[in-house]
């Protein structure tokens, strides 16, 4: 299987944001103040919930990020990390113009109702949740979780309070780890959750719904080395 990352589209066809986020981390031991750009689950509301108040853009204490991600962790699926910046809800925001096929920009995917059942009929299983762009046509956004793992990272010794590390692609190259055979079709990485990859089955519709200025590059694979016999590599 092959996959594709979205490395960029070149257009901006809405504006919009979801409506709560897990706090920045403002961490004691290395000063930081930071979060991730791009993890969101679109589906996981708090209407409703005094929880939901404290739930915004604002950096906290590590400690109490700690409390918030507690409380936070029943709302949100086993599989899926919970880190400074993933946002829940529907998108809401303004329409710039008219799209079948949409990005986010800080790493969704927006389609209109129109592409709905193709898109459903490639890439079955993914939970699409309306989004609310001011106007009377269905948009829905791809809730895209948590998949591989990238391995071609540029990786600094973690921070041993809040977990923050330095990291950058090597060679500005992606190659991915831990692949199995019941990832997605669209998936961000757990470890560079700004990259959004697709299955190869899907680059047609991509390609002609997000047009020429859109860059999507293959990803490699990473395979672990096959032991050594008698001095030689197995084959």
């Amino acid at each position: 299987m092959a996959y594709w990352w979205i490395r960029s589209v070149g257009r901006t066809d809405f504006d919009a944001s979801h409506r709560w986020r897990m706090p920045g981390i403002i961490c004691p031991r290395c000063r930081r103040t930071w979060a991730r750009t791009g993890p969101a689950l679109p589906s996981v509301s708090f209407e409703g919930d005094p929880l939901g108040e404290q739930l915004n853009r604002w950096p906290v204490a590590l400690a109490r990020w700690k409390e918030l991600a507690k409380a936070v962790r029943p709302y949100v699926p086993e599989s899926e990390p919970i880190v400074p910046g993933l946002t829940f809800g529907p998108l809401e925001g303004e329409l710039y113009r008219s799209f079948r096929l949409g990005w986010h920009g800080s790493g969704g995917l927006v389609l209109s109702a129109s592409l709905q059942r193709a898109f459903a009929k490639l890439a079955p299983g993914l939970s699409l949740v309306p989004a609310d762009l001011g106007v009377p046509e269905k948009y829905l956004e791809v809730e895209v979780r948590s998949g591989a793992i990238a391995t071609s990272m540029r990786v600094a010794s973690p921070c041993s309070e809040c977990g923050f590390r330095e990291q950058r692609l090597k060679d500005d190259r992606l190659v991915i780890g831990d692949v199995r055979a019941d990832l997605p079709p669209i998936f961000r990485l757990r470890n560079y959750p700004a990259a959004v990859l697709v299955q190869e089955v899907l680059l047609p519709l991509f390609r002609r719904e997000l047009g020429d200025e859109a860059e999507l590059v293959e990803v490699r694979i990473w395979k672990r080395k096959q032991a050594r016999r008698n001095g030689r590599r197995r084959k």
